[in-house]
């Protein structure tokens, strides 16, 4: 006993809701950690051969560093933030500094997969492309616009009277700077997915006249199949979030933590470990490997054998083979 007054906050605190977001938390970091070492993986695969260096490697590459900084963010605002009530109510510079770089990666993301679908549908649509001119716009689009869109959020949220507390954690009207044009983003996004689709079926009913419908609607699920996640269109399933407290709230934040962590393995599945063109060029390295990895054997068998010869010598009857002599000797004058 310690004699002191306290009080029970513990009926105050929806016990049910608190571990199903806990659980939706743990969900989130299981994915997000995944999803940040296939991205490495991918990343340092299509910067180590120089073969498979292109434009569309490149949209590739900044897309996966755009999804690992933000994984890291993500994880670091959880871990340092959100799981510290502490932290949050200090409010410090600190924690709102890690709040503006996680919206802007998370803007960067959704700008750098615009940049693929207008890419796609850029090739698909246009005859002569001069690809050197259009990846510096897309370096534009994908890191200089969400920079001058999260100042500008930072910079109002920062003068606003209301909201500014616990380290951002609660969003504010001034969201919708970030927001809008991500959805704007991923509205068009879907206009390119209809037309490559489009364009994919004209091609293949050009190509492949006789063959059946249903080989050429195979192939056309298939594309779409593997832009989605690629073009960030899930997103579009769950564009609103259902009543707060109601069943259909809990699907929505499973299939949402589900869609938003393991993303980054998605794209690193689709555009490198399934990737055939990928699976060639390190097949053929590991086949490289393994051969210089024989001759190194060989060779150090073929300096390090031995060799034997019968003794001569009537003392030793019983022993029949002894080390040869080296090949040079030093004469002796």
């Amino acid at each position: 006993m310690t004699n002191m007054t306290w009080s029970n906050y513990t009926t105050c605190i929806d016990q049910e809701d608190f571990v199903f977001r806990q659980r939706i938390n743990t969900l989130s970091l299981v994915g997000y950690s995944i999803s940040l070492v296939a991205l490495v993986i991918a990343l340092i695969i299509f910067s180590y051969f120089r073969t498979l260096k292109c434009t569309r490697t490149t949209i590739h590459k900044h897309l996966f560093l755009s999804f690992i900084l933000s994984n890291m963010l993500w994880v670091v605002w959880y871990t340092a933030v959100t799981q510290r009530p502490v932290v949050a109510s200090k409010n410090k510079m600190t924690c709102r500094i890690i709040h503006v770089l996680v919206r802007y990666l998370l803007v960067c993301n959704y700008m750098w997969m615009f940049c693929e679908g207008l890419y796609l549908h850029t090739v698909l649509a246009v005859a002569f492309l001069a690809e050197d001119r259009l990846i510096n716009w897309f370096f534009g689009i994908g890191w200089g616009f969400p920079l001058l869109l999260t100042v500008l959020y930072a910079a109002l949220r920062m003068s606003a009277d209301d909201g500014t507390d616990q380290c951002w954690l609660e969003d504010s009207t001034y969201v919708w700077i970030l927001n809008g044009p991500v959805c704007g983003s991923l509205l068009v996004n879907l206009l390119f997915l209809v037309n490559i689709v489009r364009v994919l079926l004209t091609k293949l009913n050009t190509t492949n006249s006789g063959h059946g419908r249903s080989g050429q609607t195979k192939k056309a699920v298939r594309a779409v199949l593997i832009l989605i996640p690629l073009l960030g269109l899930h997103y579009l399933l769950i564009p609103f979030r259902p009543s707060t407290g109601t069943l259909a709230e809990k699907v929505y934040d499973v299939i949402s933590a589900l869609f938003t962590s393991f993303q980054g393995l998605c794209v690193a599945l689709v555009f490198c470990f399934c990737n055939n063109e990928v699976l060639t060029v390190v097949n053929r390295k590991w086949s490289d490997v393994r051969l210089m990895s024989r001759r190194k054997k060989r060779s150090s068998y073929a300096v390090t054998s031995v060799s034997f010869l019968p003794r001569n010598s009537p003392s030793d009857v019983g022993s029949q083979f002894v080390l040869s002599e080296p090949l040079f000797r030093i004469s002796r004058v």
